[in-house]
């Protein structure tokens, strides 16, 4: 505790001693201004935007309909590798979808109100907020794709070679 008290009280001293220096004035000319183009990322891009919206939806409703499907016997692992805090050891449909969709929506909004920004570090920060995401759940949908494909399981039953667990979807 004490570490993050003094991180709290040196980032305030920090902050109040920049804002009493006497710097010059670093606003340009108004003609200098004038003459200078706009940059061309300067402005939200409503089709980046939704392309990642797309994507971060496909999959994370790839990454549900997988984790859902799993055989009868599989429980989903803990933080490092599943979301088993979150979803509990046996997902349901209707679970993954109340709590992915919230993140999601979360994500999505946070993401739209930061590439709405005149700064490019927090435009940078919502597409990579988005970006995480798509990487996220499609890491998890190539996990349980691969953990369908294997033997990695030993408490699920084992299952005929014809079978295709995606069709076991339970509601």
């Amino acid at each position: 505790m004490k570490p993050l008290i003094t991180a709290l009280l040196l980032l305030g001293a920090g902050s109040a001693w920049a804002q009493t220096l006497d710097l010059p004035d670093a606003t340009p000319d108004v003609a200098v201004a004038a003459k200078r183009p706009q940059p061309l990322f300067n402005k939200f891009n409503k089709k980046i935007f939704w392309i990642e919206a797309g994507a971060y939806t496909l999959s994370n409703v790839l990454d549900g309909y997988t984790t859902v499907a799993q055989m009868p016997g599989y429980e989903e692992s803990g933080f490092p590798r599943g979301s088993s805090f979150l979803l509990g050891k046996h997902p349901t449909a209707a679970r993954y979808a109340a709590t992915m969709g919230i993140i999601q929506i979360a994500t999505t909004f946070a993401a739209y109100r930061l590439e709405h920004s005149q700064k490019k570090f927090l435009r940078i920060f919502g597409h990579a907020l988005m970006i995480q995401g798509i990487y996220a759940h499609t890491d998890g949908f190539i996990g349980n794709i691969r953990l369908q494909g294997s033997d990695s399981n030993p408490s699920a039953p084992k299952r005929a070679p014809a079978a295709t667990p995606l069709l076991n979807l339970r509601f």
